[in-house]
């Protein structure tokens, strides 16, 4: 097991299953250890700016996993800038 990790990301990508590369990054940073947090930042690069950011949950992956391209945007309401 490692260290307990804080991850980050900006989700400025428009493509389909995009949400399931934040799913797969989650699932696998929780396999690593369980206790490591995952954050995204809100409405895409400005979301660094305003300090907008959402943890991702358990039940959030559970909800959007494999649900399609549009779920990007509502997920963590991502920016395709």
């Amino acid at each position: 097991m490692v260290d307990k990790r804080k991850f980050e990301f900006i989700n400025s990508f428009y493509r389909a299953g995009g949400h399931n590369v934040i799913v797969g990054i989650y699932e696998y940073m929780k396999s690593r250890n369980p206790n490591s947090q995952l954050f995204g930042f809100l409405e895409g690069p400005i979301g660094i700016i305003k300090g907008n950011y959402v943890e991702i949950t358990a039940e959030m992956i559970s909800y959007y996993k494999n649900r399609g391209k549009i779920i990007n945007f509502i997920f963590i309401k991502g920016d395709s800038t």
